[in-house]
């Protein structure tokens, strides 16, 4: 199994993964097609896009290296939102 795979595969696991790390997300999202922009120098909010009418906004967590489970959340309606059904199945709200 590919490690794209593995990581959809975490990020839809329901419950919520409480231990998926943002440097796994990061990746995840340059894999499926997005580009990461920090916003300013030494900012830890950082904006995705795929599509420039649809940015995806996220700040890098600190100290903790995890995503709470609300952005976990977040990333899964941004991908139904903009139509990309990355797990086949339909998940939870």
């Amino acid at each position: 199994m590919a490690k794209q795979d593995k990581l959809i595969e975490k990020l839809y696991k329901i419950p919520p993964p409480t231990d998926f790390k943002w440097d796994d997300f990061v990746t995840l999202m340059n894999r499926i097609g997005f580009t990461c922009e920090f916003n300013g120098n030494g900012s830890s909010h950082c904006t995705f896009y795929k599509d420039p009418l649809k940015p995806l906004l996220f700040k890098r967590p600190h100290p903790r290296k995890e995503l709470s489970v609300g952005y976990v959340r977040k990333a899964k309606e941004y991908f139904n939102e903009i139509g990309l059904n990355l797990n086949g199945d339909q998940d939870e709200k």
